[in-house]
């Protein structure tokens, strides 16, 4: 008898290790591998893949280019390239933000998530990045509510060692070279962002001082600062929820455990 009871105490322990081990890795909400509809032959747009990009050589710009459709790919131009993606698997693809003729080059390249996508606080946002420099800055862009935010913390490549070039940029380590961020709505984790093509203004603003309004997200992009001569590379955009439910369905079912557990003991 006290054999029975103990291993129907001991049996949620059982199957909370046996639940965490069979559920499935978190699906992911959004990946986006910038995949060029030519292959290999040629450059293409950003509009052959839904972003819309625009270019200014100020930070605070009135005089925005709107390079979504942009057909010629030299001198200051932003593109899907018909470069290998990294990973390769992939295919051919990545998008770049490449500066030859300004001081400061400035990109704001954003996609609408439709009607939105819900980003719990702690879910993974992350992206893989080969820069031809280590001074080029990077900020996620996301849209709540209507109004876009710029991510507080800027991101650079640490070493350009094994992605100086879009040949080896697909080969590039994705661990080492993977950045991003855990989604949170805090508002010392984002900045205001005006981005308005009608008027042709696109600039950073300050810090937020109040959180974000929501974790609906309805549109996702970057935002890129070179200086000089440089070439950004981004490549396997991707919102991937954080493994927490699972961990909290398998804390739950083992404190159920232990309590069944002390409670068949004290009355064996």
């Amino acid at each position: 008898m006290k054999a029975t009871t103990r291993f129907l105490a001991l049996a949620p322990l059982f199957l909370a290790v046996l639940l965490l081990t069979s559920l499935p890795l978190p699906a992911q909400l959004y990946l986006q591998n910038f995949t060029n509809v030519n292959g290999s032959s040629s450059n293409t747009n950003s509009g052959s893949v839904g972003w819309s990009t625009y270019f200014a050589t100020s930070t605070q710009s009135t005089s925005i280019v709107n390079q979504t459709t942009l057909s010629t790919f030299s001198g200051d131009y932003s593109a899907i390239t018909n470069g290998l993606s990294n990973p390769s698997s992939a295919g051919y693809g990545f998008l770049a933000f490449v500066t030859n003729n300004s001081t400061t080059g400035v990109f704001g390249s954003v996609t609408s998530l439709g009607s939105g996508i819900s980003v719990a606080n702690g879910t993974s946002i992350n992206w893989v990045m080969g820069n031809n420099n280590t001074q080029s800055k990077i900020r996620l862009l996301v849209q709540v509510d209507g109004f876009w935010y710029a991510s507080s913390t800027t991101f650079s490549n640490i070493s350009t060692n094994t992605v100086s070039s879009a040949a080896t940029f697909k080969d590039a380590n994705i661990v080492t070279n993977t950045y991003g961020l855990n989604f949170s709505t805090t508002a010392a984790n984002w900045t205001s962002f005006t981005l308005d093509p009608g008027n042709a203004t696109m600039s950073l603003g300050t810090q937020m001082a109040t959180d974000l309004t929501s974790n609906l997200l309805t549109g996702i992009g970057f935002y890129a600062v070179d200086t000089g001569t440089a070439v950004v590379r981004l490549d396997t955009l991707q919102i991937v929820p954080e493994p927490t439910t699972y961990a909290l369905i398998g804390l739950g079912i083992a404190v159920l455990g232990l309590s069944l557990r002390h409670r068949a003991s004290r009355y064996s």
